[in-house]
């Protein structure tokens, strides 16, 4: 399916065909975690000591998807987080790795810049649950900005067009929070049935 010209898809779903997006598929930039593969068994280190599979690769997956999800449940904000996975990753797993390209070559130890990491931990479905925190960061911005700007200053009235905004805004974060709770209680956002007594 081809969009119309002078347009293209939110979301890609055709890495050779859909660039400029926001998902890791739409970019041409190594992804350490769309290149590279968890395996529950690994339990090699990095250096390739007794007992494990010599390269420590799940490894160093496993150990950087921990990092991400601990970071996440500490609510430290996006851009923290990208600053600490960029640096733990090149000092413990870029030196460790070898990237096979798409096109058929072989990276060693390759770059992983935050514009990447930046793309995959929001915008992959991997850590769903760093985009809602995101998400509660605009409410509060917004928020903020309608603040700054609801009262007139010469007559000490409400500005009434900003109060309306804020009122929608505040209703719609209402109803954000009300989802994201649900998702969180594991039932996809549809409404809990409740039965008699409930």
């Amino acid at each position: 399916m081809s969009e119309p010209a002078g347009f293209r898809c939110a979301y890609a779903i055709d890495a050779a065909r859909d660039h400029g997006g926001f998902s890791c598929a739409s970019s041409p930039d190594f992804c350490f975690f769309c290149s590279f593969e968890p395996d529950a068994v690994a339990t090699a280190e990095a250096d390739g000591s007794p007992g494990g599979s010599g390269d420590g690769e799940n490894d160093l997956y496993s150990s950087l998807v921990d990092l991400v999800n601990d970071l996440t449940g500490q609510k430290k904000e996006l851009d923290l987080i990208v600053g600490v996975v960029a640096s733990v990753y090149a000092r413990t797993v870029q030196p460790h790795i070898t990237w096979e390209t798409p096109a058929g070559g072989a990276v060693k130890a390759p770059e992983w810049g935050k514009a990447s990491i930046r793309r995959h931990i929001l915008h992959s479905r991997q850590f769903a649950g760093l985009f809602p925190s995101v998400v509660r960061g605009m409410f509060h911005s917004i928020i903020c900005k309608q603040n700054a700007t609801m009262v007139d200053e010469e007559t000490g009235m409400v500005v009434e067009e900003t109060r309306k905004a804020f009122i929608d805004t505040a209703d719609a974060y209402r109803k954000w929070e009300t989802w994201a709770a649900s998702m969180a209680a594991g039932n996809d956002g549809r409404p809990t049935k409740r039965g008699r007594g409930a």
